[in-house]
């Protein structure tokens, strides 16, 4: 009766603080749409406000702390020791109290549109989303976010940057630019994407950027972000997910519908198919400096360590208590 006492306290506790409670929000599978993680530790965002971390070695995932929001959870990112960012539905943003994700916070987004995709710059966070939205903070550090005038109406789905440039991808083939700060942004004109819907975009170690989306679709930009070129397609179902492992032996990997998996070695100029051992929609792939992940439909988690041979790590619905007494300290 103790320990029933202590859960149940633990929760309404929880409950009056405005927080999640996590055993209650892991009790129905939800949709993963987007995984971000460094070495140290890892987030999975998804649908009904989801968040789930783990630490080094990405074994085991369990349900953050997070504000009770029942918005759908769309896209995160990682910067600086395992400092988190979450994006989602109706201008939602959190932001990890601590190193391990762990913990979020909300954000004032200053929009009220749905934020797809976030990305650190130069010296700033930007996210993007429904309508052509743009937002960007004061500061890596989060804060002070204010919108950014946008050049486009249709939806912007990924976003990434490097020391030179910003771009942006979305629907019919959309990519907007703009400087390592993400303040002033630009339409790309001419780029081969045949309206095809760009879902993902990611830097190569040389700068270039690699953007996939809808009918296998793959398209490579020059470091200054205004000139595409398409590269051989992966497959000919949609791509959700785009992922570089840097360095030597640099390795792309996109992910995308019924569990497909492809990767490339040559800068994403071919590619090849990869048994990813499930047949559920992929949504988002990350390096994490240790290994991939891959998250998608009906909770599903991938991890590998090459690229080539992964592994199912879904996990159970329901954490122990021991977890959830693991998380409320």
């Amino acid at each position: 009766m103790k320990g029933a006492r202590w859960l149940i306290g633990s929760a309404l506790g929880w409950a009056a603080l405005g927080l999640a409670v996590p055993w209650l929000a892991a009790a129905e599978t939800a949709d993963l749409w987007a995984v971000a993680g460094d070495a140290a530790g890892a987030v999975t965002v998804g649908t009904g406000g989801r968040v789930l971390f783990a630490g080094p070695g990405h074994a085991t995932f369990l349900p953050a702390q997070t504000p009770a929001i029942a918005d759908n959870l769309r896209g995160c990112a990682c910067f600086e020791a395992s400092v988190y960012f979450v994006v989602g539905d109706g201008g939602t943003i959190l932001k990890s109290t601590g190193p391990t994700g762990a913990a979020f916070i909300s954000e004032v987004s200053g929009v009220t549109a749905d934020l797809l995709a976030v990305a650190p710059l130069a010296t700033r966070l930007v996210a993007v989303g429904a309508g052509g939205a743009i937002v960007r903070s004061v500061a890596l550090s989060g804060g002070g976010w204010t919108p950014v005038d946008s050049p486009v109406e249709a939806t912007l789905r990924g976003v990434a940057g490097q020391a030179t440039s910003a771009v942006a991808v979305g629907d019919e083939g959309t990519v907007v630019r703009a400087d390592p700060y993400g303040s002033e942004w630009a339409e790309v004109v001419g780029v081969p994407a045949e309206g095809a819907a760009l879902y993902a975009v990611a830097t190569l170690t040389d700068n270039r950027f690699v953007a996939v989306g809808s009918g296998g679709t793959v398209l490579r930009g020059l470091a200054d972000g205004q000139t595409w070129s398409r590269m051989g397609s992966a497959g000919t179902g949609e791509l959700y997910g785009v992922t570089v492992r840097p360095g030597a032996g640099e390795l792309v990997v996109a992910v995308g519908a019924d569990g497909m998996i492809y990767t490339s070695s040559d800068a994403a100029q071919s590619w090849q198919a990869v048994d990813s051992s499930v047949s559920r929609t992929l949504r988002s792939v990350t390096w994490t400096g240790a290994d991939f992940l891959a998250c998608g439909d009906h909770g599903t988690l991938l991890r590998s360590l090459d690229g080539s041979q992964w592994s199912d790590q879904t996990p159970i619905e329901r954490a122990t208590w021991g977890a959830i007494k693991a998380l409320s300290r």
